[in-house]
């Protein structure tokens, strides 16, 4: 009788209680369902048994609360940094990470926004991505720089050269540089 109790309090927290009727009206001279009438003493264990699984049932498909996520933004380093941040990032995405890689041997402190573990590195990143995007290395120039043992060199070289005017110039000036003084510099460093 205990399992028929079981059984039936789980269809009916499904079904809801049309189903309760339904199934009293056809067993009505059935003593195993004796326990659908109020009047039995297993009615109101069976009543309970409903309810625990209907809080089941609901708790299943209850919808979590919505968590709402901020996400910090990536901060900004101190903007006396920003031009030797962004020069590097001009470089990296230019020529790729071996600039980054070898300033980083370097241990100047200057370049310590290279370290994964700065708060700088991310908005670095950021700026390498975007640079990325928008500055193409020409196909020849990266020919020439594949067959040139001293590129890494004279590409560090121009580089700072580069980065030693960036107190003196105005930072635009030589962040926004287009590709025909690039191909300028990029002249100066090969030649």
């Amino acid at each position: 009788m205990r399992s028929m109790l079981n059984h039936t309090a789980s269809f009916i927290a499904e079904k809801r209680s049309e189903f309760e009727k339904k199934i009293m009206s056809v067993n009505v001279n059935d003593a195993i369902f004796n326990f659908l009438r109020s009047s039995d003493p297993h009615h109101a264990f069976y009543q309970q048994k409903i309810t625990e699984y209907r809080a089941r049932i609901q708790a299943q498909f209850r919808v979590p609360p919505k968590v709402t996520v901020t996400l910090a933004p990536v901060p900004q380093p101190p903007r006396e940094e920003l031009g030797i941040i962004k020069l590097t990032a001009q470089f990296v995405a230019r020529y790729g990470r071996f600039v980054m890689f070898d300033l980083m041997k370097m241990k100047d402190r200057q370049f310590d926004f290279l370290n994964p573990k700065d708060y700088r590195f991310n908005f670095f990143t950021k700026v390498v991505e975007s640079y990325a995007k928008v500055m193409k290395t020409p196909q020849d120039f990266k020919k020439t720089l594949g067959e040139n043992v001293n590129a890494t060199t004279t590409i560090l070289e121009g580089f700072f050269r580069l980065s030693s005017t960036v107190g003196r110039r105005e930072e635009n000036e030589i962040l926004e540089m287009t590709e025909s003084e690039w191909a300028r510099i990029e002249s100066e460093f090969f030649c």
